[in-house]
């Protein structure tokens, strides 16, 4: 279990992180050298390519910030019924939810791998006329396979740990929810004694 919790708790969270970081230099910076280029003359490079890189990186930006919504379980879900059920049964379908989002997550990663290996052509160029193999089509649509795959494993690490009746944050293998940090701050307030019942406005006099 520990070393779970630091292979996967720690040593992946901080790659993801890292990654997120240095994709996020990549695109700040090459916005800076269009926008430069455009409105000062300065040529800093091909302009149409590094607009097209810079296009692509947004993209995988957003992706890959889906990949860490899904270890925070922040992702896009509709609350409807759950909140109305008893904490246990609720963190369960929680759980089972995020195993069947894990298993589309494994779809959409199976098609892009096969679009990747089965449609692009071998000598396929992302942009054209580049000769370079890091313009190769091909490489380019990898990030959307790995990003699908990445959140796979968090759908089903998620899901396993809930179903068993546990939370991700209780085993050290993610940080907490955002509902999960105000449950945690309400508790420490009530137990130590600074959180009190809001007053209630005073009722006005009837005629």
């Amino acid at each position: 279990m520990q070393a779970l919790v630091f292979l996967y708790g720690k040593l992946l969270r901080w790659i993801e992180w890292g990654l997120l970081v240095v994709l996020t230099l990549v695109v700040v910076t090459l916005s800076m050298m269009t926008l430069i280029s455009s409105s000062f003359g300065v040529e800093l490079g091909d302009g149409p390519t590094i607009q097209t890189v810079t296009y692509a990186l947004c993209f995988y930006l957003c992706l890959f910030g889906g990949v860490l919504a899904t270890r925070r379980a922040n992702h896009i879900a509709v609350d409807a019924i759950t909140p109305h059920l008893k904490p246990a049964v609720r963190l369960r379908l929680e759980g089972v939810l995020q195993l069947v989002a894990g298993v589309a997550s494994v779809w959409l990663a199976k098609t892009a791998w096969a679009y990747a290996y089965e449609t692009v052509q071998d000598d396929a160029r992302f942009i054209p006329g580049t000769v370079s193999d890091w313009f190769l089509t091909r490489f380019w649509v990898w990030p959307t396979g790995v990003c699908f795959s990445w959140m796979a494993l968090h759908f089903f690490v998620g899901g396993l740990v809930r179903v068993a009746g546990k939370r991700p944050v209780d085993l050290g293998l993610a940080p907490p929810t955002h509902s999960e940090e105000a449950e945690a701050h309400a508790q420490e307030l009530e137990e130590s004694g600074e959180l009190h019942a809001l007053p209630t406005p005073p009722k006005e006099d009837e005629p």
